[in-house]
């Protein structure tokens, strides 16, 4: 949503044109609609307030939207992560058994080992 601004003192019709966000941030405000140009040294002051205000309204609003985009990004990135950390400690688990009954295994061999040599 870009707010189009024209400058007050550009405008060459005595007619004083407003987006519809200005005149509905100036009800808001409480301000009155200045209607005709040239404007008073208030209403100039008052439209600066009021363009400025447009500008940190539209600007919050991005930095929600990107703070809300990040959010949801770091949330999916935490879910994969916990899959491939379960993951690898399925895998953990399951190569601890396997070398336990590789141990095993070597253990026994050694004590036949021991049994067929005469010494």
């Amino acid at each position: 949503m870009a707010l189009e601004q024209k400058l007050i003192s550009d405008q060459n019709s005595k007619k004083l044109e407003l987006s519809e966000e200005e005149k509905n941030t100036l009800l808001y405000e409480g301000y009155p609609i200045p209607e005709k140009y040239p404007l008073t040294k208030t209403e100039e002051e008052t439209m600066k307030i009021v363009r400025r205000k447009i500008r940190n309204r539209l600007s919050a609003q991005e930095s929600r939207r990107k703070k809300k985009e990040l959010i949801d990004d770091l949330r999916s990135k935490l879910g994969s992560l916990l899959e491939e950390n379960e993951s690898l400690k399925q895998q953990i688990t399951q190569l601890e058994a396997s070398n336990r009954d590789l141990q095993t295994k070597l253990y026994e061999g050694e004590s036949e080992n021991k049994k067929e040599i005469p010494v």
